[in-house]
């Protein structure tokens, strides 16, 4: 393993993920996201895939022209700085649909309760990514070198509001390789 950066797991030996397609269904009562996240690589790629996590359950990767799950570890004690190692085993996929939950403690996430904001009405969250806080949102090459483009389906309740800083807000439509997965195992359960 040649390692990009000592913040990631990423191997530089590896292709970077280009673009990120998400799938979010956030849970104010557990301050938690229910998310699928389409990963497209730079090129095809057989052998273990690195991807850096912090406090994410994942509940099954997918190869998703096929469906079938993707073999994948995760490593047993989280590093304090890098988080957690998840090692997929690819056969010459250039694509990968990962299934999984953050956790209330994610260091990117923020979540307010009504009587926290102003009009103290409403829950509120907020994310901020940097320096290496992506990977508690989502399993990703959380590195400066992997430039990656997103596009994000935000689900909440009908009585939010949805705020996108950093990206275009739109109505995506759900990736057509993600529109076969039960909508269970998107909401965990």
């Amino acid at each position: 393993m040649a390692p990009i950066d000592p913040h990631s797991f990423t191997d530089s030996s590896h292709p970077l993920t280009t673009h990120v397609s998400l799938s979010l269904y956030l849970d104010f009562s557990t301050s938690t996201i229910h998310a699928t996240s389409l990963l497209t690589l730079s090129s095809s790629f057989s052998g273990t895939l690195s991807l850096d996590s912090r406090s994410i359950s994942i509940t099954t990767i997918l190869d998703p022209k096929t469906l079938s799950p993707l073999p994948y570890t995760v490593s047993p004690n989280p590093d304090p700085i890098r988080g957690s190692e998840i090692a997929v085993v690819l056969s010459g996929q250039s694509q990968l649909l990962l299934v999984y939950s953050t956790s209330p403690s994610a260091s990117a996430l923020q979540w307010l309760s009504p009587p926290q904001t102003f009009s103290k009405s409403h829950p509120y969250v907020y994310t901020q990514c940097q320096a290496i806080h992506a990977r508690s949102i989502f399993p990703c090459q959380d590195t400066p070198a992997a430039r990656i483009r997103y596009d994000a389906v935000l689900n909440v309740p009908s009585s939010l509001r949805r705020y996108v800083c950093s990206s275009r807000a739109s109505q995506a439509p759900v990736p057509e390789e993600a529109k076969h997965l039960d909508a269970s195992l998107v909401r965990g359960g």
